[in-house]
């Protein structure tokens, strides 16, 4: 039997567009019991595309659960890397030729089982080429790659030029977990670039904010906030926290206003607003699902762009809960930092 069928959501404001943002999946792709949830996670975005405006998905990093382990007994689930791989793959696949995704990997998409290296799967199941809607060559948003540990261009560092429904410009970095020196001296060069001088600009990275609403903070906080990349003895002799690359990046480029990353356990959502040397507010967002039930529960989160062309209006929805007969179950989460809104500047 295939996934439940997608339940429909409806934008609250009309003349807005959606970009949806995917939590951690490593904990869908390595169970094959929870999988099916991921694909009415990716059923639901396609079946809603048009009439939800959805314009976008990002996909926070950890893809999978182990990125090197031939059996499955050595992991968490019942799939081996393989397998976490060719599901993921299979999974995000179903969205080509109907929206633009940017992926980014996570501390789990790298080495053996959790970034004991800098090896990766990663570019064998996702390419440039994969969706039309991205690829360059047929109109798609990649604008470059960067290059990896071993010096090879390839989407675990890249950017994308992007524009909404509301004809806002936004440029997208997409950075590789734990970012290296090398990786963020080459995201300053294309943040700082003249042809993107007007745009609203986003940075994606897996480690970033923690639990506390508090970006990463190795210096200060060392292991009183958990998991943070400097902790990871295969990646940490080069690696950047949330305050690095807010010190190194995000505050010194003026329309650098929104941070996406996941990661985190504890609630794993979280908001936290900052001042970049420009005076300009900049929206740092945590999302993550994975610590929950069947691998997260179909949790969403939905980025409404409203008709004013400033107002973001942040969702969170799951269409399992959408569609599964209980009316005791709320599709929407509705704390502090699940339903919430942000000014960007005027476009």
């Amino acid at each position: 039997m295939g996934p439940p069928a997608p339940a429909p959501a409806e934008l609250i404001a009309a003349g807005s567009w959606t970009l949806v943002v995917l939590p951690d999946i490593q904990s869908y792709d390595d169970h094959s019991e929870r999988y099916p949830l991921l694909l009415e996670m990716m059923q639901w975005i396609v079946a809603n595309a048009q009439s939800c405006n959805i314009a976008l998905v990002l996909q926070v990093g950890d893809i999978v659960y182990q990125n090197g382990i031939p059996l499955a007994a050595m992991g968490t689930g019942n799939q081996n890397s393989s397998g976490q791989w060719a599901n993921a793959q299979q999974a995000l696949s179903t969205l080509n030729g109907v929206v633009p995704y940017i992926l980014v990997p996570g501390n789990h998409d790298y080495g053996i089982t959790n970034a004991d290296g800098r090896f990766t799967q990663f570019n064998d199941y996702f390419k440039p080429n994969d969706n039309p809607l991205v690829d360059p060559e047929t109109g798609g948003i990649l604008a470059g790659l960067g290059p990896n540990a071993y010096g090879n261009h390839t989407l675990e560092n890249a950017s994308y030029d992007f524009t909404a429904p509301d004809g806002r410009r936004l440029l997208f970095l997409a950075l590789e977990w734990g970012p290296r020196q090398a990786t963020v001296d080459w995201a300053n060069e294309i943040a700082a670039r003249p042809e993107y001088a007007q745009y609203t600009k986003a940075l994606i990275t897996h480690a970033y904010l923690y639990a506390d609403d508090t970006r990463y903070d190795w210096q200060h906080k060392r292991n009183s906030q958990s998991n943070n990349p400097h902790e990871y003895k295969g990646t940490n002799t080069d690696t950047n926290d949330g305050e690095e690359l807010w010190n190194k990046l995000v505050k010194l480029h003026h329309g650098i206003e929104l941070v996406f990353c996941g990661h985190v356990g504890g609630d794993q959502v979280g908001y936290l607003k900052s001042e970049n040397i420009f005076g300009e507010d900049v929206h740092q967002l945590l999302f993550n699902a994975q610590f929950l039930p069947q691998g997260g529960q179909g949790w969403l989160r939905l980025l409404e762009f409203q008709s004013d062309c400033q107002t973001v209006h942040v969702r969170t929805y799951s269409p399992y809960f959408a569609g599964d007969g209980n009316p005791r179950t709320n599709p929407w989460r509705t704390g502090p930092d699940d339903d919430f809104s942000f000014k960007l500047s005027p476009k």
